[in-house]
């Protein structure tokens, strides 16, 4: 049986934060304001040092290690937003969220024609966390293949407009048929957000290095 839920993942701030630093997201309900603040301090992240966001991003993705690098950067970047931390896909999610926003808000390149091997970033699916890590971007690579124009519009619309919004609808009528059968797959729409952010851009990644390699003579 196929199974998909959704649950409401808190952020939760871990120190001391200057509120007047913070961008004002009061006119959002407690879920897309969270969405909100994720998406600009992983901007802020990426603007201060994105050699360290694209260094943590390339560490172990599940375990101990993968956490420690992400509560790192949560903690040493951006202290106006008062050292964000929290679930370790949110911190991920928003990293990359802000990396499609800087590399490819300007122009869509063409996705790879090939699927990811997700399991290689977690050495296998031999454990639950493996499963569930490769799942969820199988997953979430299926929707972004399904609809890639809504998945780029809900990677860069405002959170919380119109264009979210309806965005967010076009994808969820392309989760039913992405949903593997006997696989149960748990996340919230902000961490939802961030897997379609993260495939969308290792996917146009990948797609704008073919697209380069095929123009040299």
């Amino acid at each position: 049986m196929r199974r998909l839920a959704l649950l409401c993942l808190p952020v939760v701030a871990a120190s001391a934060a200057t509120p007047a630093a913070m961008p004002d997201f009061a006119g959002l309900g407690s879920v897309d304001r969270a969405r909100a603040t994720m998406i600009a301090y992983g901007e802020c992240a990426i603007r201060l040092n994105r050699g360290s966001v694209e260094q943590a991003l390339a560490a172990s993705p599940v375990g101990s290690t993968g956490r420690a690098v992400l509560d790192h950067i949560a903690y040493s970047e951006c202290p106006h937003f008062g050292g964000l931390s929290g679930n370790a896909m949110l911190m991920r999610g928003a990293l990359f969220s802000a990396l499609y926003r800087t590399d490819f808000a300007a122009a869509a390149p063409p996705l790879a024609d090939m699927r990811l091997n997700y399991g290689s970033d977690v050495g296998g699916t031999g454990t639950a966390e493996g499963q569930q890590y490769v799942g969820l971007r199988q997953f979430a690579e299926c929707v972004v293949r399904a609809d890639p124009a809504s998945s780029r519009a809900f990677v860069l619309a405002p959170v919380g407009s119109a264009a979210d919004r309806s965005a967010f609808v076009a994808l969820a009528s392309r989760f039913n048929p992405c949903l593997t059968k006997g696989v149960e797959l748990t996340f919230s729409k902000t961490v939802l957000a961030g897997l379609i952010a993260e495939t969308l851009y290792r996917q146009s990644l990948v797609g704008a290095e073919m697209a380069a390699a095929s123009r040299k003579p």
